[in-house]
């Protein structure tokens, strides 16, 4: 009996992806709270007091303005477990100024993976919009970026960024559906010798 219910509670698992992991923010300073602590900044970026919450946040703009193809990036590299999951959460917003050469934009990324992109101003002068994403470590050590490329007017800004490790990636569907009939043929195979040896 207990090894029918180990088997049903190994496939259940199996299915669901696993039980979520709960952790601590693994960003430093994630509201600039503590200045620059933490961060790295490149181009036109750094910290402003025009926050979500609390007194500053990060920022990437056009400076100097009408460069075509100038860019700007604050970012930070974080420890990671390869194959784990990240959820990443965060506040932009704009004042409401940006235009773009060719081939501009501004996004947020951690790692290979971009969870957010705009060549667009979002929703008016410092009005702030949650984002959030989900993206998979592939090395022990994985970058989270705001950057912006081509900007030749107007300013982004970011706060209140968070990042939470998830435990393993759930398998593809596929690899779960094949793991789930093999733990099935098991399962038949167990009953079918049983009743051959009634």
């Amino acid at each position: 009996m207990r090894s029918k219910w180990a088997l049903g509670w190994a496939m259940c698992s199996m299915l669901t992806g696993g039980s979520v992991v709960a952790s601590a923010n693994l960003i430093t300073n994630p509201g600039f709270e503590s200045g620059t602590t933490g961060w790295t900044f490149a181009g036109s970026s750094g910290v402003t007091g025009a926050p979500h919450t609390g007194s500053d946040s990060g920022y990437v703009n056009c400076v100097p303005c009408g460069a075509p193809g100038y860019s700007g990036s604050v970012s930070q590299t974080i420890s990671t477990n390869i194959g784990d999951a990240y959820s990443i959460d965060f506040f932009v917003a704009d004042n409401n100024l940006a235009v773009f050469g060719t081939g501009g934009g501004v996004s947020v990324a951690f790692g290979n993976t971009i969870g957010f992109s705009t060549t667009t101003n979002i929703a008016g002068n410092l009005t702030w919009v949650e984002e959030n994403f989900t993206g998979t470590a592939t090395s022990a050590t994985t970058t989270f970026s705001f950057a912006s490329q081509a900007m030749i007017g107007g300013t982004y800004f970011i706060d209140d960024i968070t990042v939470n490790d998830l435990g393993p990636a759930a398998p593809e569907p596929s690899t779960l559906l094949t793991t789930a009939g093999v733990l099935l043929a098991a399962v038949f195979l167990r009953k079918h010798r049983a009743a051959s040896h009634a």
